[in-house]
């Protein structure tokens, strides 16, 4: 019932949520209403979700896995969310899922590949059965072995020199892993455009840019001079 819905929206709560999520789409502002009983939520589809991401992004995407959000009322209406990213928020970031990662397990690759909670953003303290299934990776770390080092630098050179010669292309220390792994080293190792795709676009393309930017990272840091990933870039780009 639209109607009933943006009327009880309207006289419930006066006071704006203004909160939003990372990738929210819309930039929308939205007024959330009082006296939610329950939330649901409907994720999307596994096989178009945006479902990879680096450790050091501040945020998931709302618009990358979420769907929809539907707010159960006490009156018995529902309310329909217009921007997911108004009412929901993850229970971690990608830093803080990473680093819940047993790097001293031995064997395996070293990446979160898991489910991470949703919280509702509204004034009702209400819980959220959903999860979303995300994997997570290192940036700079194209061999995911939670370190970013000269072989993870190999592996992006002969990725570029297949990719350059038409053959067909691959991350030596992960081409006899998963299709989320060879997606997770492209993602690592574009440095500047973070495909998802896990393969070149038209806006995103893992070439000797990157490489370049992984050599001054890796130089700078192997020195003893830490140095984050924008400092690198700036470097690279002759200070700018």
């Amino acid at each position: 019932n639209t109607e009933t819905n943006t009327e009880t929206n309207t006289e419930t709560n006066t006071e704006t949520n203004t909160e939003t999520g990372t990738g929210t789409g819309t930039g929308t502002t939205e007024t959330l209403p009082t006296g939610v009983s329950s939330v649901e939520v409907k994720l999307v589809d596994a096989e178009t979700a945006e479902d990879i991401y680096l450790s050091n992004e501040e945020s998931f995407d709302v618009a990358g896995l979420i769907e929809s959000v539907t707010l159960h009322l006490e009156d018995g209406t529902d309310y329909q969310v217009q921007d997911p990213a108004t009412a929901i928020d993850f229970a971690m970031t990608p830093a803080e899922a990473y680093a819940t990662v047993d790097q001293k397990a031995g064997a395996g690759k070293v990446y979160f590949n898991g489910e991470v909670g949703l919280k509702y953003k509204g004034e009702e303290d209400l819980t959220i059965s959903e999860t979303v299934k995300v994997a997570v990776a290192l940036k700079g770390d194209t061999n995911l072995d939670g370190k970013v080092t000269s072989t993870d630098l190999y592996d992006t050179m002969l990725y570029i020199a297949l990719k350059g010669a038409g053959e067909k292309e691959y991350f030596d220390t992960v081409k006899n892993g998963t299709a989320l792994e060879t997606k997770l080293a492209y993602l690592a190792s574009d440095i500047d455009t973070e495909s998802k795709a896990g393969a070149n676009t038209d806006d995103a393309k893992l070439d000797s840019t990157d490489m370049l930017y992984t050599q001054v990272y890796q130089a700078y840091n192997g020195a003893g001079e830490h140095i984050d990933w924008a400092e690198a870039l700036k470097i690279a780009n002759g200070g700018k």
